[in-house]
This record gives structure tokens, C-alpha cells and sequence, in this order.
């Protein structure tokens, strides 16, 4: 049986030596197939190292948090006035937000994709996306994991779902209120 659960507890040229290139290790790389099945454009920023970011993230392009190598590298994106187009995927280590602006100018046709990372919320935030959860593709207990910071309400009002082929839990964890407004359940024989 597949389920999930949630618990309580076109390109873009970068000069060598640019800011963005040296801020947070941030490149353009080309978006996994499986996110662009999910609607997610050909290509991404990639943030990969410790640090926190506050440059401005534009153009038609989604957010990428860490890849397969990265770890758990913890990445602050601090630029409320993003407005890149795409999506967000987040691979592993830690997504830290203070402002829904940080995520960027997408929609519902932009999803957050969660991989086994944690999405921080250090400062309230309604988010209006779909969100795919991607934590393990072998039937193993893996968790994608949302943490609200004391005093911090986050509202969830998209969708939240397994994407294709995924085994997981969505793990709520620190003191503050994380609200939803669609739950989708998920169960299938095996």
C-alpha cells in the first residue's frame, strides 16, 4: 500500500565572478524531467551551499534548493521581491523563507516539489501552490518536512500530493501553525 501521513512534531548568461554566481553557489542548470512533468520550466536556478541569499531570483526560470550531492545544506532566500516564474524544488538539506515573495511570481501551474528537505517558515505566509511531495521513489519511510517557527502561521492553499511513483510522509515540526486548505489522501495497493 502507497500512503502518506502527516504528523505533528532559453538561457541565462552568468559572468564568471558574478554576484550570483559567488552568493550561495547559484548557477543555472537544467530542471530534472520528471519536475517538468509537473510543469516546471527547462531551466533552474540552483542554490547548493550554506548561506543566505537576498539577490533578486527573475526571469522565467524555477527555484532548485539543493541536488542529490548538496546534502544538507541550509539555504535562506531572502529577496521578497523575487518574481522568477517557475517553480520550487527542494532536493534535500533546508529551504528557509521569512516572506512568501522569496518563493517567487508562480502560480498553481508552478508547483513546490519537496524532496527529503525541510521548508522553513520564519515569518508568516500564505502560499497559493500545489504541493508535490517527491521523498523516496523506494517503499521506505522517508519524510518531507515543513517547520513553522514560534509565533509563525503558514496556510497551505493548494494541493498536497505525492507525486507519481513516490513513498513518503509530510512531517510538520516546530511550534507554529501550519494550516491547509486541501489535503489530499493517498492510497494504493502495491
Amino acid at each position: 500500500m502507497r500512503q502518506w501521513l502527516m504528523a505533528a512534531s532559453a538561457a541565462c548568461a552568468l559572468a564568471t565572478g558574478s554576484a550570483l554566481a559567488n552568493a550561495v553557489g547559484a548557477t543555472v542548470t537544467n530542471a530534472p524531467a520528471s519536475l517538468r512533468e509537473l510543469g516546471f520550466r527547462e531551466q533552474s536556478w540552483l542554490l547548493k551551499a550554506d548561506g543566505a541569499f537576498a539577490d533578486l531570483l527573475d526571469g522565467p526560470y524555477n527555484l532548485q534548493v539543493n541536488d542529490a550531492d548538496a546534502g544538507g545544506a541550509v539555504v535562506a532566500v531572502a529577496n521578497a521581491a523575487n518574481s522568477f516564474a517557475g517553480g520550487v524544488y527542494l532536493a534535500s538539506g533546508t529551504l528557509s523563507v521569512s516572506d512568501v515573495g522569496a518563493l517567487g511570481g508562480g502560480s498553481r501551474q508552478a508547483p513546490i516539489v519537496m524532496g527529503t528537505g525541510t521548508l522553513r517558515f520564519t515569518g508568516d505566509a500564505d502560499v497559493d501552490r500545489d504541493l508535490y511531495l517527491m521523498p523516496s521513489t523506494a517503499k521506505r519511510k522517508s519524510s518531507s518536512i515543513i517547520r513553522v517557527d514560534e509565533g509563525v502561521t503558514s496556510r497551505l492553499f493548494g494541493h498536497v500530493r505525492l507525486a507519481d511513483d513516490t513513498y513518503g510522509n509530510l512531517l510538520k515540526t516546530g511550534p507554529g501553525t501550519l494550516t491547509f486548505s486541501w489535503m489530499t489522501s493517498c492510497e494504493e495497493d502495491p
